[in-house]
């Protein structure tokens, strides 16, 4: 389950409006199948593991070969081959017509070899949702009844844009289905009542899956989901240079494919004059997906201004006020400490006078492992502004909520909590040790090298102490946290 619920978060809130999903499959105490649910729309993870241990079985498993070939020579069966010979016809892309399931009489007349080749290529090469059903409905064979199968959702129970997973599920009948958290949607619950009649364990390891589920919890209650995205060094730095790797860009750009909308502020446009596109994403989420929506969180710039940047030809709203920010969908604001620091004290003042506005859900933090240079700054999460005259506004705006801008002098934070690390590519901690672990790493090493240690250079690891940044150069590894806004839910 833990495996589960670590793979599922490398997708993060790139499901939403859907939760993300992680679902494993055993048979004889070997890991055969690990999937997602990668986004809203697409097979469920419970659909593509089952898709994928019918293919390791097929090409490794000696007794679910004969199974399955058993099946094909039924006779009983040949009417069912020949509908989901049809069915899936239209889901193949880019595959051989010589190798397409047409009939059962071709299929039949290959040898068992070929039979079992046919069946795989087919399988690898369907992507619908319904089509998968359709094919592992009718061949599975029996050979998931030595499964177990772990799910850190409970399966859904309903039609929507896929066939309901507890139906595939009651009809392959694994050993055992182990889930971690029910499922609070009211059309999608009830997968467990539909699976009664299959050993089930639930409950387990409940309390990650449900953390694990904080967007979606949040998406489905107020419909909307808003997170601040932040990259920085070890020291807090986040100027000058590249920091996020290759692996970042990747799940940025992916994210903006899933968003509704993305704010950031002026100083950012007027410095960095950012696409804020999705050249980098991934080419599942850039199908049927629009560029988001820009709104420039500006105390100084007018729209005219946005003619001279290279978001001009995006549809563009300048705001004023936090109070502006969209209220509906999935929306990012990407920016610094400075800008985080003074919108989080903006809403608690706002909240304090009692007008409304919505409040950041969560935090998604970069971390390049590397310092600027020797010189660490004292101030770990804090970067000077530097007061030119187009800033000057705007730097007044931010220094009336802080003036030394310095996390931790304040308690900006304390509505947070540390939801969950990872790491993307090389990384400082063991690449043996789970994802869930790195928690622990990150946390001792702000604990020991905190911000009296680091006024110390020498107080530094010897492998860290001289490292310095090239500017030039793409940092190599990344290390992720999330942090989430500390929410009691009703069970």
């Amino acid at each position: 389950m833990q495996i589960a619920i670590n793979h599922a978060w490398k997708f993060q809130t790139l499901t939403l409006p859907n939760p993300a999903v992680g679902a494993l499959i055993l048979f004889k105490n070997t890991i055969i199948a690990l999937e997602v649910h990668f986004k809203a729309g697409f097979p469920h993870a419970e659909v593509l593991a089952c898709k994928q241990a019918f293919i390791t079985l097929a090409k490794n498993d000696k007794q679910s070969q004969q199974k399955i070939l058993q099946t094909l020579s039924d006779s009983n069966d040949i009417g069912k081959i020949n509908q989901v010979s049809n069915s899936t016809q239209g889901y193949l892309e880019n595959f051989s017509d010589d190798t397409l399931l047409k009939s059962s009489k071709n299929l039949l007349k290959d040898s068992p070899q070929r039979q079992l080749e046919n069946l795989i290529q087919t399988l690898e090469h369907i992507h619908d949702s319904h089509a998968i059903h359709d094919f592992i409905t009718t061949y599975h064979s029996g050979i998931f009844y030595q499964c177990d199968f772990f799910v850190t959702l409970e399966p859904c129970n309903h039609y929507g844009r896929t066939p309901p997973c507890a139906n595939l599920l009651k009809t392959i009948k694994p050993k055992r289905i182990v889930i971690g958290h029910k499922d609070i949607n009211n059309k999608a619950q009830g997968g467990s009542k539909t699976l009664q009649h299959i050993h089930l364990t639930q409950h387990i390891l409940e309390s990650q899956a449900k953390v694990l589920l904080y967007p979606f919890l949040q998406y489905y209650k107020k419909k909307s989901f808003l997170l601040f995205k932040v990259a920085h060094r070890l020291n807090g730095d986040y100027k000058n240079g590249q920091i996020s790797n290759q692996d970042s860009r990747i799940l940025t750009h992916n994210m903006r494919c899933i968003a509704d909308n993305i704010i950031i502020s002026g100083k950012t446009l007027r410095e960095d004059n950012p696409l804020l596109d999705t050249r980098f994403a991934q080419d599942i989420y850039k199908q049927n997906s629009k560029l988001p929506t820009i709104y420039i969180l500006t105390k100084t710039m007018q729209k005219k201004d946005i003619e001279k940047y290279r978001i001009s030809n995006r549809k563009v709203f300048i705001i004023k006020s936090i109070t502006d920010i969209p209220k509906h969908g999935f929306s990012v604001i990407e920016g610094g400490f400075e800008f985080l620091t003074s919108i989080l004290q903006e809403i608690k003042q706002l909240q304090e006078t009692q007008q409304s506005c919505l409040n950041i859900d969560c935090i998604l933090g970069y971390i390049a492992p590397n310092f600027l240079s020797n010189n660490l700054c004292i101030h770990a999460m804090n970067s000077p502004v530097q007061n030119d005259k187009k800033d000057i506004a705007e730097q007044n705006h931010l220094n009336k909520f802080d003036k030394n801008n310095n996390i931790y002098d304040n308690e900006i934070l304390t509505d947070f909590y540390l939801a969950y690390t990872q790491s993307l590519e090389n990384s400082l901690h063991d690449p043996t040790i789970q994802d869930s672990n790195n928690i622990l790493c990150f946390q001792s090493f702000f604990k020991e090298y905190s911000k009296e240690s680091l006024k110390n250079n020498a107080s530094l690891p010897q492998n860290i102490k001289t490292q310095k940044l090239d500017r030039n150069v793409d940092s190599k590894a990344n290390i992720i946290y999330w942090l989430f806004r500390k929410i009691v839910y009703d069970k």
